[in-house]
């Protein structure tokens, strides 16, 4: 294709240069950099002669230097602005619950409330009363907010003759129907294994009678004052007594005997 003399002349080696055209097909400069007039500008004031002492003086980066399309976009830039504008920049810190010590924190809390959490269910209830015992078997459990008073002998107890024992608590905060439902709850487990004839509950108010090999319990509570033998026993303001009778079997009514047997299997 040939060449267009009315076109105008490419400003860097005069070579007609269409305006439809997007690169010189002589130098190779491109239409954008031809119109460009900063760039214009500095191939017209690179061609004229310029004293050495004037250039020496210019700063560096001051002046466009010729030929140089770009240069315009450069002037007034130092090398100090430049090599700031583009220094590193400290990665961004991460926030502490997106880090691994947040994993482990939280980790261990999980693993503090789970602990705690079995703690209370399984061996509280077992632990709480531990130092009230006072000789009483470990087969019968203690409810938490007791406070021991007495361990008396009933052997010479009408009722529950030679080999008897009662041992009398205060339970705060718990009515007599509350005891006695934490102790049918509980005698039953295997952990202790009581057996609770049917044909012998409800004798008494309140009262659960329990029955384990030649042994047998009886567990009341109360809210009123108890006297056993020369002592009186008064309940507290905001709960209940709780009295504990362990006795041989043989030393009880027949109808007891029987009702223990054939709870136990035997």
């Amino acid at each position: 294709m040939g060449s267009d003399p009315s076109a105008p002349p490419c400003p860097r080696c005069g070579t007609p240069f269409p305006i439809t055209a997007r690169v010189c097909r002589s130098c190779g400069l491109t239409q954008e950099v031809a119109q460009d007039p900063f760039w214009r500008s500095s191939v017209a004031a690179g061609n004229q002669p310029q004293s050495q002492s004037n250039a020496a003086q210019q700063p560096y980066g001051a002046a466009p230097q010729p030929g140089d399309p770009f240069a315009h976009a450069r002037r007034g830039q130092s090398y100090q602005a430049y090599s700031a504008g583009y220094a590193d920049e400290p990665p961004p810190k991460r926030p502490f619950w997106r880090s691994l010590w947040a994993l482990m924190v939280v980790f261990f809390l999980l693993l503090l409330v789970v602990g705690v959490s079995a703690f209370a269910i399984f061996y509280y209830p077992s632990l709480c009363a531990v130092q009230q015992r006072n000789e009483l078997r470990q087969d019968i459990p203690l409810p938490c907010g007791i406070t021991f008073l007495k361990h008396l002998d009933r052997s010479a107890s009408g009722t529950t003759g030679p080999g008897s024992e009662e041992w009398v608590y205060t339970v705060d905060s718990q009515t007599p129907a509350q005891i006695a439902t934490f102790y049918q709850q509980r005698l039953t487990n295997s952990e202790y294994g009581w057996t609770l004839p049917s044909a012998v509950q409800g004798t008494e108010s309140d009262a659960v009678l329990g029955c384990k090999a030649s042994t047998v319990t009886l567990i009341r509570g109360s809210q009123q004052s108890v006297k056993e033998g020369e002592f009186v026993f008064d309940p507290p303001a905001r709960g209940s007594l709780l009295l504990i009778i362990l006795a041989p079997l043989k030393n009880l009514a027949p109808q007891i005997q029987q009702a223990c047997t054939l709870s136990q299997g035997a």
